[in-house]
C-alpha cells in the first residue's frame, strides 16, 4: 500500500517548497494549476508535473516572483549560484 510508505526526505523538502512559494509567492499557486493542466493536455506524466514544480518553487521563492516574471539574467544568475554551492 503506496500511501503507508514513508515519506522520503526529498518528498518533504518538495512539500515544503511547494507550499512556500504557494503561499509567498503572489500567482504562484495559479501558475501551477495552468501549468498542471497543460501537462495533462499534452500527454505528459504526472511525474513530469512533479519534477518541474520541485525545481520551479525554490526559484519562485529566492526572486519572490513568478519565474514567467523573471528574465534571462536572472535565471542565468540563478543558476551560477546553485553551480557555486
Amino acid at each position: 500500500m503506496k500511501w503507508l510508505q514513508k515519506k522520503s526526505t526529498q518528498d518533504l523538502r518538495t512539500n515544503k517548497f511547494l507550499n512556500g512559494a504557494s503561499s509567498e509567492v503572489n500567482g504562484f499557486a495559479e501558475l501551477q494549476q495552468r501549468f498542471e493542466r497543460n501537462i495533462s493536455i499534452l500527454g505528459r506524466s504526472k511525474r513530469t508535473f512533479d519534477n518541474y514544480s520541485r525545481h520551479v518553487a525554490p526559484l519562485a521563492l529566492h526572486f519572490g516572483k513568478l519565474p514567467t516574471e523573471l528574465d534571462p539574467e536572472d535565471i542565468k544568475y540563478y543558476l551560477f549560484e546553485l553551480q557555486k554551492r
